[in-house]
């Protein structure tokens, strides 16, 4: 307002009267006079002082305005961000049905409990019930091994001829036996006659340590854990 006032009526604020280069024909002077000291400004103009003080005002409230204006645009997007700020404005908010409506993938893939992968006790429990039955090998004579539940069983053993001075024709034994993880433990408790059985366990031990390489429904691999030799064992019928 006060640069329009300038322009208008000049430094001092009076107003300034056009004066044309030559009068209109058939007007008299006094009648061209009153026309053009008319006032060029409808509005009422404020002297220049007054005019300048209105304008300090006017800004300095827009000032203020603007200035409360961007503090509160602070204060909500830092309340927005803070962790104990209040909650957002509830235009933007999400609402409850959209959030209870989301899905995680990842729970979505999860498989369930009863298609899970077998614990390894469960594992355990299955090699040891596929290790029950009669077992057959073939080492200097042959070998039958019975693997009874509870961890007991009997083996009877029928020695070729090279074999058979050192320890008789034949010896039936007492097993003992355990199987944790890839480890078969057996142990001879007992055995007769009992004077083979003592020439045998007084030449090797009573007890073997076997760490087992396969076992399927017809085949058993051992090796031992004492020279690495490894022992090829198959599944026979219990009549035979």
């Amino acid at each position: 307002m006060a640069s329009l006032a300038f322009a208008l009526f000049g430094c001092g604020g009076r107003e300034v009267s056009a004066t044309p280069d030559a009068e209109p024909a058939g007007r008299s002077p006094a009648v061209v006079e009153e026309e053009v000291s008319l006032p060029v400004h409808a509005e009422p103009v404020l002297p220049a002082d007054e005019g300048d003080a209105s304008l300090r005002q006017s800004n300095e409230a827009a000032s203020v305005e603007g200035a409360a204006s961007a503090e509160e645009g602070a204060s909500y997007k830092e309340a927005a961000s803070g962790s104990d700020a209040p909650a957002a404005a509830p235009s933007e908010q999400p609402s409850e049905m959209v959030t209870s409506s989301r899905t995680d993938p990842k729970a979505s893939a999860t498989v369930p409990p009863t298609t899970a992968a077998v614990s390894k006790a469960t594992l355990e429990a299955q090699r040891r019930q596929l290790l029950l039955g009669r077992w057959k090998l073939d080492y200097h004579g042959t070998w039958i091994n019975d693997y009874e539940t509870g961890g007991t069983g009997r083996v009877r053993v029928d020695f070729d001829y090279a074999a058979s001075w050192l320890y008789g024709d034949a010896i039936d034994f007492v097993l003992e036996w355990s199987l944790e993880g890839d480890t078969l433990t057996q142990t001879l408790a007992s055995g007769k006659p009992k004077e083979n059985y003592d020439a045998l366990i007084k030449a090797y031990g009573n007890r073997r340590v076997y760490e087992v390489l396969e076992l399927t429904k017809t085949r058993m691999r051992l090796r031992s854990k004492a020279d690495n030799e490894i022992s090829v064992w198959t599944r026979v019928d219990e009549d035979d």
